[in-house]
């Protein structure tokens, strides 16, 4: 049982790594049948693939959201940094998680390591679960004054301040935007939650003269409501949130 636990988890990673992520998903819970988490590792973020380039070194604020939401409903953590290095060394013990000729992900060895590297985060650290938080780059729908993606809805900003006019500044069509995505991986390898929620997009929009643009936003994850949003709505349901969108719609990837 373990072993197709271990097995299931990794196939779920993996495919929601790739291009094809599924179109529409509620979360997926399983949470633990005779006993609760009360104690967590909390793995830095993007421990197992690399953050989106437009973000740079933003980040912190996140991970630092969600340790603070975890611990305000009684759950304790473990600091990330023994996980990261129980993560690398993992990975240099099964030589690697990539094939060295063509550089794709070579599963087997991704899995084995996972599984690894999960087991002894939860031995060391006596805890019940590991926490792996990702920043992800994601597709919003744009509709009018509005964005919305992975059961997050948000007013379209404008790099002068303020929003979009939904009478006379309407858009349509598609955007590139942050999202959160949660894995809880309990002590024996089986997945608990897998979540995801919106952070904010990367754009604000402008115009040049009677011409509409989209202009990189200055200052990335920088907004602590929408960060504290996304960190309520990715762990629903390990914490239950009662804001939690009705019927949420997900980004088409």
């Amino acid at each position: 049982m373990k072993r197709l636990s271990v097995i299931l988890f990794c196939s779920v990673l993996l495919c929601l790594s790739c291009s094809s992520y599924l179109r529409y998903y509620p979360y997926s819970f399983h949470p633990e049948p005779d006993r609760k988490v009360t104690k967590v590792v909390l793995a830095p973020l993007n421990l197992f693939f690399p953050k989106p380039s437009q973000i740079g070194n933003s980040g912190g604020a996140v991970h630092a959201s969600i340790a603070a939401y975890l611990t305000e409903h009684g759950v304790r953590i473990e600091p990330s940094e023994t996980t990261k290095d129980m993560w690398e060394e993992e990975k240099r013990r099964s030589g690697g998680v990539y094939n060295p000729v063509d550089g794709t992900l070579d599963e087997k060895k991704f899995g084995a390591t996972a599984r690894n590297a999960v087991v002894r985060m939860c031995n060391v650290c006596s805890a019940d679960a590991v926490i792996f938080p990702e920043i992800i780059l994601r597709t919003a729908t744009l509709d009018r004054n509005l964005i919305y993606w992975d059961g997050t809805v948000q007013y379209i900003e404008k790099e002068s301040g303020g929003y979009v006019d939904p009478f006379t500044e309407t858009f349509s069509g598609n955007s590139n935007a942050l999202s959160l995505r949660i894995f809880i991986i309990g002590k024996d390898g089986h997945l608990i939650l897998r979540n995801i929620a919106g952070i904010e997009s990367l754009y604000k929009a402008a115009w040049d003269g009677l011409n509409r643009k989209w202009v990189f936003r200055k200052e990335m994850l920088a907004d602590s409501g929408k960060i504290k949003k996304a960190v309520a709505i990715s762990l629903h349901p390990f914490i239950f949130n009662p804001d939690y969108p009705r019927n949420p719609s997900f980004s088409k990837e």
